[in-house]
């Protein structure tokens, strides 16, 4: 019953972040004694080499721990710790993020939005441009 329960289990939705990971959503199981869902990946379809319990939510945030191509399923396991049989497989492409921009073009547009403030004199600009800088950039 577990086992056909988790594979009428939807992926509502799936994307990979800039950060290495991708986020996972699905329908809450209707099984009584839910205790909670278990995640598992691997990089070959059907093979699944590691896993992740998220307990009792039905949106998780996973680190693959790797790039290319993710191979994802589900399970749900009761209050007793019986798990049900693997949801039906999701691909993810879990690629790098786009690399930062420029010093120099984050400091362009921190005094561009200095300009834009009223009032903005030499210390808010100052503030301005590390800020800017804080979001990252690589030097030139």
């Amino acid at each position: 019953m577990v086992a056909k329960l988790v594979r009428a289990l939807v992926v509502v939705l799936l994307w990979a972040s800039p950060v290495f990971a991708v986020t996972l959503s699905w329908d809450p199981s209707p099984q009584a004694d839910l205790a909670g869902y278990k995640v598992y990946w691997g990089t070959v379809s059907g093979t699944y080499t590691r896993s992740q319990d998220v307990g009792n939510v039905t949106t998780a945030t996973i680190d693959p721990g790797e790039l290319g191509t993710i191979y994802f399923a589900l399970t749900t396991y009761d209050k007793s710790g019986k798990e049900s049989g693997y949801s039906a497989e999701i691909i993810a492409q879990v690629t790098p993020p786009p690399p930062p921009q420029s010093c120099l073009k984050r400091e362009r547009d921190a005094m561009a939005e200095a300009e834009k403030t009223p009032n903005c004199g030499p210390k808010c600009q100052e503030r301005l441009v590390v800020e800017y800088l804080a979001l990252g950039c690589k030097a030139e």
